[in-house]
């Protein structure tokens, strides 16, 4: 379940879709220009939906899996428009739960093997938005007053991820995508 503006809403597995309702569990018509409270996600027979954020301009991220769950690849990140239409999909996101913050970034908890451990031990992972005027995340705005007041659309995520460590240190998964 993720909020918007005072309406919850729920991703519901069996029904492949989201729904959303008021603080009295009152649909509401919040999806194709305010005509259903419902709204299907694409269609993919078998999918399991672990999860559902909502950033500031109320775009939604849906966190998913395909087939037994066992390989990356199998995990994908979907994202739709406020309006509940299909925008892009990145495979490759292995997470079991997401957080977007204000500036498109996707914050997921995976489970990953530490350095001399046989244990798989939870760890925090930050996946950087594509930015229009770059492709290398190294070169966001750091500062809210750098982003301008009228966000684009989202953009598909790149590769790069950091992922928190033991002891407080960060670790780059991948770097920037090559440039021809």
């Amino acid at each position: 379940m993720a909020a918007s503006g005072g309406t919850s809403l729920v991703l519901a597995q069996g029904n492949s879709r989201i729904q959303a309702f008021d603080s009295s569990a009152n649909p509401v018509l919040a999806f194709k220009g305010g005509t259903t409270s419902l709204m299907p996600l694409v269609p993919d027979s078998g999918a399991i939906y672990l999860d559902l954020g909502v950033e500031a301009l109320a775009y939604m991220y849906v966190l998913s899996y395909i087939s037994d769950g066992t390989l990356p690849a199998n995990y994908r990140l979907d994202v739709y428009t406020p309006d509940g239409a299909f925008l892009s999909r990145t495979s490759g996101v292995p997470a079991a739960r997401l957080a977007v913050d204000l500036f498109r970034n996707v914050y997921t908890l995976n489970y990953e093997a530490i350095s001399g451990s046989p244990r798989v031990e939870p760890s925090l992972s930050q996946w950087l938005p594509q930015s229009a005027a770059s492709t290398c995340p190294s070169t966001l705005p750091s500062r809210p007053d750098d982003f301008p007041h009228a966000s684009p659309a989202p953009r598909p995520h790149d590769r790069s991820r950091r992922t928190a460590r033991p002891r407080g240190r960060w670790s780059i998964a991948s770097g920037c995508p090559s440039q021809a």
